[in-house]
Formats: C-alpha cells, structure tokens, sequence
C-alpha cells in the first residue's frame, strides 16, 4: 500500500512510519532468514502466480485470507507436493495469536482471515524422481521437465536465451513461437510478479503448453500470469493486453512483421531475444541487423550420447542468437 501511495502522491507528500510486517514477524517465529524466504501475496491474484513459485526445498510466506489452506493444500497436491509443510500463523501480535501446522495433502482447516501462511515446499517421494521440473535451479531445467514434440529450445540454449530476457528490469513477456511454454514458464519462475503472453498457432503445440502450464500449478483461472493464444504473430500483438518488457522470438521469424511489430511493441530499456535454426531465420536475423544495434552470438551444443558401451559427443543444430535492448 505505502508504495502505491507514493506512486500517486509522490514522496514529499507522505512521511512513512516503518513497523515490523507480517513477513518480519513470521520469520521470527520461524527461526527463516528473510532474505532466502520468498514473501508473496495471493490478495487480488490467482493462485497459480504463488504456486509457480514451488520448486522442491524453497521456503514460501503467503499473506491470504483464512481458506488459502483449503485451496493451496489439493494444488500442491495435484504437483505432487502433497509432502509440504503448511503453517498457517495468525494474529501475530495480537490477543488471539495462534499457530497451526500440517502437510498440503491433508490440509483441511480454515483459521483466521488475518493469517500469513508458511510453506516449506517438500516432493512426494515418487514425484521427486519422476519431474524435473520441481528442481532448485532458477532456470535451464532439463528439456524432459516439458511435454513436447523436440520443438523446444533446449536446456542450454534456453539458459543463455533466459539470462539476456531477465536483464529487462520489468515483469512483462512476450513468448513469441512459444512450442512447449518452457522459456514463459522459466520465466515466471525467476519473476514472482511476472506475466507471459505465450504466441503458438500450432494446435497440439498449445496442448504441450497448456499441460506444462498445468504441472506449474497455472492454467486453472483466467487471471493467471500465463496467457496463451493461438493466432499468428504479429497478429496476435494487439491482444496481449500489456506492453512487453522482454520479448523472445524462438519461431515465426520468416514471417512478416513478427520483428518489426515486436520491437516497435517493446517497452524502452527492454530486451528482444531472437533464435533462428534454420538459414531462412539466420537470414532474416542478419538483415534485421541493419534496422536495430545489437549482439549476435552462435550457440553451438555438443551432448555426450551412449554409442553402444561406449560414450560419443553428438552435435545439436547451432543456434544464431541475436540480442537487443531498446533504448
């Protein structure tokens, strides 16, 4: 709220009276180190934008109401996160604080409405083994923590591409040729606060997306931060429904005006990745060159492959990578 007070009154109009916060409060109680807890709110948001944020040992603090338990609980559960420790801390400081504990798969109490919960974010033993994807890493998860047809931007690939998108300063992606959703779901990963707006004409492609979504704990309400649409870029531009502050293009190069309409749509200070495999991208991407300054790279990936009882190394399409920032 303070910051949003000084966002409209400015600073010399307020003078602000520090006190300790609920977040403050329930590390104390804790024995949590705020700056390793990740400190969210599910007031006026899905709850898939905290649930995206779960990934196996993670320390959570969620200010909800006194039924979050009853929804968080069955969603960590459906992730396979059932082992979760929940701790719902309410009235801190207050005449009626109280404490109460339990495990997401059996969660099944309301407390009270002034309550910030706690998560300590625990596989089931046999998720663990069986998804990646609930792996520590910040980004570059395996390329089998997706559903996906080989239309996908592979793990390293997608590392480099994800550490030039997330030098924008803000929250905003666009995923244009999104295939298997891998980089917006990476993406909002590393961006609590973050929304994707995923671009993929390609049917089954949108299904691969929708199930990933899915298994991050998106896709269950509409006002989740993952947005997918099925027309062509740029087509499709006019519907995001907010300005980018990162824009990755891994599909659709040849097509006309995808660039153009990207960079002219790019918020300033942004970062426009673009990925092309085949020549006819290559191609564009050089020409594309003369229109905005930025750094091209080639990606080359080399992977270590059994060859009968023995281990080869077996190349991957290289990749021309283009990288701008608006100014």
């Amino acid at each position: 709220m303070g910051s949003s007070l000084v966002r409209w009154f400015g600073t010399a109009a307020l003078e602000v009276f520090p006190v300790p916060s609920a977040f403050d409060r329930a590390c104390a109680r804790l024995g949590w180190a705020q700056q390793s807890t990740l400190c969210l709110s599910a007031y006026g948001r899905p709850l898939g934008a905290v649930l995206v944020q779960a990934r196996v040992g993670a320390q959570l603090l969620i200010l909800g109401d006194g039924e979050l338990g009853l929804r968080l609980g069955p969603a960590l559960t459906a992730m396979g996160l059932g082992e979760s420790r929940i701790t719902a801390l309410s009235q801190m400081d207050g005449g009626a604080e109280s404490r109460l504990d339990g495990l997401a798969r059996a969660w099944a109490e309301t407390v009270d409405p002034i309550t910030t919960w706690a998560v300590t974010v625990e596989a089931d033993p046999d998720a663990k083994l069986a998804w990646p994807g609930l792996r520590r890493e910040p980004f570059g998860l395996p390329d089998d923590a997706f559903k996906h047809d080989g239309k996908i931007t592979k793990r390293e690939v997608r590392a480099v591409s994800l550490s030039a998108l997330l030098s924008a300063p803000g929250g905003g992606l666009w995923d244009i040729g999104g295939g298997s959703g891998a980089i917006g779901l990476e993406w909002l990963r590393s961006r609590p606060t973050g929304q994707v707006f995923a671009i993929e004409p390609h049917g089954e492609r949108r299904g691969f997306m929708a199930r990933n979504a899915a298994r991050f704990g998106l896709g269950t309400d509409p006002r989740d931060p993952f947005i997918i649409s099925g027309e062509h870029a740029p087509d499709a531009y006019q519907s995001a429904g907010f300005s980018p502050d990162a824009i990755f293009v891994g599909g659709g190069l040849s097509r006309e005006g995808v660039l153009d309409g990207a960079w002219q749509a790019l918020n300033s200070g942004g970062v426009l990745v673009a990925n092309a495999v085949t020549l006819e991208g290559q191609a564009v991407l050089t020409q594309w060159r003369e229109q905005a300054h930025g750094d091209f790279s080639t990606l080359s990936i080399t992977r270590g492959e059994a060859v009968g009882r023995f281990t080869g190394l077996r190349p991957l399409m290289p990749v021309l990578q283009w990288v701008g920032r608006k100014p």
